[in-house]
């Protein structure tokens, strides 16, 4: 069970199904951009990174094609700030955070970890 966030290359919120906003960069330019902000993720198998610090915990899924399409998802599993780490991410290269779970955008100027806090209480309850 993860929180699913898809990031968007664009710099305002953007209609999630339109596809009317540039794509994601090639592979390679991507998984240099996600290394200046994460230069610890584990890109041994290209189309899964695997962020692993202590703000984050995540699956960074690319898939099989060199062209990335309009957005890319990441799998949250945990850390001690995921939100900011997101945050920091989407900041440093102009992209949008799509929450999948609440089907809007996370406010980079003033995040909210409710989504996110409520990702873990749901798994903490479905757990027991």
């Amino acid at each position: 069970m993860s929180w699913d966030i898809l990031l968007v290359n664009s710099k305002m919120p953007v209609d999630i199904e339109a596809d009317e906003y540039p794509a994601m960069p090639p592979r390679s330019q991507f998984i240099g951009m996600v290394n200046q902000v994460f230069p610890g993720v584990d890109w041994s198998d290209p189309a899964l990174g695997i962020l692993d610090s202590e703000d984050i915990v995540a699956e960074i899924d690319l898939g099989d094609e060199d062209d990335l399409g309009f957005t890319v998802l990441v799998n949250v599993y945990g850390g001690e700030d995921p939100v900011a780490a997101l945050v920091r991410l989407c900041k440093k290269h102009g992209w949008q955070a799509f929450d999948v779970a609440t089907e809007s955008y996370l406010d980079l100027d003033n995040p909210s970890r409710k989504s996110w806090d409520n990702f873990e209480h749901n798994r903490g309850t479905l757990g027991a």
